[in-house]
């Protein structure tokens, strides 16, 4: 709930892998977190989180270099699927369902 995840730094809906399982959407920003314990982090459910370990692993031990392997894969990703390296905008998709 999500008093547990304000609780221990808005990570208690971790699974292993780092997914972050809840019900809000990928935009939401509603996952609590903290960088370090000073800065704060909104997350969203939905996405996925990867240890620092691994970021300097991608980078040979430079974890400036292996932010950059990531930046590179999500924009590769991203432009394969809708055409361009930047993320989609937030949507209402209220707007997009049959009136009832």
């Amino acid at each position: 709930n999500e008093e547990d995840k304000k609780a221990t730094g808005g990570l208690t809906s971790l699974k292993k892998g780092k997914y972050l399982d809840g019900a809000t959407d990928g935009m939401a920003d509603k996952v609590p977190a903290m960088i370090d314990n000073s800065d704060p982090a909104a997350l969203s459910d939905g996405e996925y989180v990867i240890t620092a370990d691994v970021v300097g692993h991608l980078g040979n031990g430079n974890s400036d270099a292996g932010a950059k392997v990531l930046d590179d894969f999500m924009g590769d990703v991203r432009m394969a699927r809708t055409n361009t390296r930047k993320q989609a905008p937030e949507i209402n998709p209220q707007k997009f369902l049959p009136k009832v």
